[in-house]
């Protein structure tokens, strides 16, 4: 059998396996008449974010009300995090500002710290203010304030 993607030969094996990703399902069926498998992906939208859900007016952001700079939030139910993705953004909303080293536990994941935008340079006292808005960066290793 030769597997191809747009007209493009992927490689030729006996067998096709789709391994679905997280938020992708795919069903196939035996289409015996046309002599061949017809395959369809769709989204799962209780996993991957659609835009009607995006705009149903669900929190977008984390509001910490710990009174601590060991922020902790947990995103509405709909978006709650199973673990933090390298190059995903938050808005944080803290409850109190910081006098300098601070870090972000997002749904219980574990906290993490937050650095500046280079990434090595804790925030300097009061860089983040109670009751504003900061947009953090994930970069792998730590929260960068953007």
């Amino acid at each position: 059998m030769t597997i191809s993607t747009n007209g493009t030969t992927q490689g030729t094996q006996p067998t096709l396996n789709f391994v679905s990703g997280t938020g992708v399902v795919q069903t196939c069926t035996n289409n015996t008449s046309a002599n061949r498998v017809d395959c369809t992906p769709s989204l799962n939208t209780a996993v991957a974010l659609t835009i009607s859900t995006a705009q149903a007016g669900v929190p977008i952001y984390c509001s910490s009300t710990n009174g601590t700079t060991a922020y902790t939030c947990s995103l509405a139910a709909a978006r709650a995090l199973a673990a933090y993705t390298t190059g995903m953004f938050v808005v944080l909303r803290p409850d109190v500002s910081n006098s300098g080293a601070a870090s972000l536990n997002i749904d219980g994941i574990g906290p993490t710290s937050i650095k500046q935008n280079d990434g090595a340079t804790d925030p300097s006292g009061g860089q983040i203010a109670a009751g504003k808005f900061y947009w953090l960066f994930y970069d792998g290793t730590v929260w960068r304030m953007q």
